[in-house]
């Protein structure tokens, strides 16, 4: 930016001997900036000029490309603008950096790389600092109703990995012996932190307190609290979870978990998908009365089923035992025992494992009934049995 200025006054020197200048004490109306030619003025803005302060004009041709320079008298500011004589009017002003900090007022535009803090910028923007000054700050200054907005982004973690980088809402990374401090105190904040095969996601709340919310590292992820899917549609909030090593037909590459209504029904249903389009569809439905649902085999190592009642009212003594030429009646006629489903019916409605064990139980205890009946009546016949043996010997020695 020196070189630019010293080409101005450069560019001056020579014009200066090759026309000659008129002085004016002072111009102050209104577009009297764009009449001023060939000479040197104290100009106010109000003018046309974008500072209060000495003007110069010169050129050629009839000054219709000129060139005028306007500083402010304070010294702040110096800025520059040009003549098209072609078309006739002024090109808009543009403003030169003539000290150490300078306030731009206008469109800037910088064809190459911008370094902050180093002379060799590599990029478009480029900011070099140490560990607690290599950041950026966005700032938004509100509107009176709405809070100001704060968003830096770092390239260092002082007192956490110096090389880690991150960006954060209303934090920083460091500020004297505080990692990740939050600017404005009155509000919470958020900030991503972006490690070394990690990156984490963290909260503060707008008392201060910092709360690591998720971890993603490069085999899992890793969430301190709820995971929460949400849709709005019949399909519902889902997860999914997929294996593309499974590329096999009829191998599921990929399983979805649904919370699921309208034509689906009210449930929980996990389904898998193929790649080659040949699987696709429920496998397992949790209703959402707590009934359950599998389209599948299934297979356990022990089943606890709790129903009430049980069959122990076959032993009640008022229990009415079906007699046993009425099974027989019913099992020729109906090919199947009484009150047990038949063989059709299960295979077109399946069967209620819980009331078909009570059923079973049922007819077993009924069967231990009918044993016990049996077992006294054999016992009966073998005493009557054993009397008539003994009379008959009885009759045999009284015959010799």
């Amino acid at each position: 930016m020196k070189k630019i200025t010293l080409s101005f006054f450069s560019l001056l020197s020579i014009m200066s001997v090759a026309q000659s200048l008129s002085p004016t004490v002072s111009i102050t109306a209104p577009g009297s900036a764009d009449n001023f030619k060939g000479g040197y003025t104290f100009a106010y803005a109000t003018s046309g000029t974008p500072w209060n302060g000495s003007l110069i004009s010169f050129g050629g041709f009839a000054n219709q490309y000129d060139t005028q320079i306007s500083s402010a008298y304070n010294g702040n500011n110096i800025s520059f603008r040009t003549r098209n004589g072609d078309f006739n009017v002024w090109n808009s002003w543009n403003e030169l950096a003539t000290k150490g900090a300078n306030d731009f007022i206008g469109k800037q535009t910088i064809m190459g790389n911008l370094g902050i803090g180093t002379q060799a910028p590599s990029e478009k923007l480029t900011v070099s600092g140490d560990h607690q000054n290599s950041t950026i700050l966005l700032h938004s200054s509100g509107d009176g109703v709405n809070s100001p907005a704060n968003l830096s982004l770092w390239a260092s973690e002082p007192q956490e990995t110096y090389t880690g980088v991150g960006i954060g809402n209303n934090v920083r990374n460091y500020v004297t012996g505080q990692s990740f401090p939050r600017i404005n105190t009155n509000l919470g904040g958020s900030f991503i932190r972006l490690l070394e095969n990690q990156i984490n996601f963290n909260l503060i709340s707008n008392t201060g307190d910092k709360k690591l919310i998720a971890t993603l590292s490069r085999d899992r992820f890793e969430v301190n609290g709820q995971l929460s899917s949400q849709m709005s549609s019949n399909e519902g909030g889902m997860i999914v979870l997929e294996n593309p090593t499974k590329t096999a037909s009829n191998t599921a590459g990929k399983w979805v978990i649904y919370n699921m209504t309208g034509n689906y029904g009210n449930a929980l249903q996990f389904w898998n998908y193929s790649n080659d389009g040949t699987m696709s569809g429920a496998r397992l439905r949790l209703s959402d009365d707590g009934n359950m649902a599998l389209f599948g085999k299934f297979e356990v190592k022990e089943v606890k089923v709790t129903l009430t009642p049980t069959a122990d009212f076959v032993f009640d003594e008022e229990y009415k035992l079906p007699e046993l030429d009425e099974v027989e009646k019913h099992i020729k006629e109906k090919k199947h025992l009484p009150e047990i489903a038949s063989a059709a019916q299960m295979k077109k409605e399946g069967v209620n494992i819980g009331e078909f064990q009570i059923k079973l139980l049922q007819k077993i205890e009924e069967l231990t009934l009918y044993t016990i009946e049996q077992n006294k009546q054999l016992k009966k016949l073998q005493e009557n049995n054993d009397r008539l043996m003994k009379e008959m010997d009885e009759l045999k020695a009284i015959k010799k």
